[in-house]
């Protein structure tokens, strides 16, 4: 299990005793970094990637306050855990409307537990949200690159028959740009009986769910020409 990263926002450099570190997952390997002023909160998130912040500073100065706008802008979903001295509902309250994932008495090391190992798991589940996102994305940007560049006329539809994708060779066949083709039916770009023998070809695929193989003659910019066509139906 990966160790956890926890940022302390406190004007000391060692571990507070508070912090139930031997408890944690990871015990003794926690990473932790001090900071105590904004300038240093802003520097060392720069390099440092924190599962989440606890701030010792007291939830009633403006201060604390600043320090949640701030880590909300640097990390926007880090969790920040406020620890004070003693149990104040109101000011607890205070800090809950202003984005603190928890506020917690430091005697209650219990609760502190508790809420730190919530804190890290919804830290962990965001982290792995978006590094799956992230992935999709450069798959998605490296697919859409291949194919772009792919010698034969390649696009994509969705169910209604509207174009999503179409390929630089696909846009010379069309002879229009690919802000013309996308979101646009074969019917709005064919006359009605060429795109009916296309669109057909495109049912039959849909309805075996199988590549379905058909020759098609299309008038291109460069005249009439006929084209060996695979299409097949992308599921999941």
């Amino acid at each position: 299990m990966k160790a956890v990263r926890v940022m302390l926002i406190d004007a000391a450099q060692t571990t507070p005793q508070y912090l139930p570190l031997e408890l944690l997952p990871g015990g003794d390997d926690t990473v932790i970094e001090h900071a105590a002023t904004a300038q240093a909160i802003e520097l060392t998130l720069r390099w440092f990637e924190p599962d989440l912040a606890l701030s010792d500073f007291s939830v009633a100065t403006l201060q604390d306050m600043q320090t949640l706008e701030q880590l909300h802008r640097l990390r926007p979903g880090m969790p920040l855990v406020i620890v004070s001295d003693e149990h104040d509902e109101r000011l607890e309250l205070e800090a809950l409307r202003h984005g603190a994932f928890d506020c917690v008495p430091k005697k209650d090391r219990a609760r502190l537990l508790a809420v730190i190992t919530h804190a890290v798991s919804v830290a962990h589940e965001r982290r792995f949200r978006a590094e799956a996102e992230r992935a999709w994305q450069e798959s998605e940007i490296r697919f859409r690159l291949f194919m772009e560049h792919m010698p034969g006329a390649i696009y994509m539809k969705d169910l209604d028959g509207r174009f999503t994708f179409v390929n630089s060779a696909g846009r010379r066949a069309i002879g229009l740009s690919s802000s013309q083709i996308i979101g646009k039916t074969l019917h709005q770009l064919y006359p009605s009986d060429v795109a009916d023998r296309l669109a057909a070809s495109d049912s039959r695929a849909l309805l075996v769910r199988q590549p379905v193989e058909a020759m098609e003659r299309v008038d291109t910019p460069e005249g009439s020409r006929v084209f060996r066509s695979i299409k097949f139906p992308i599921t999941g």
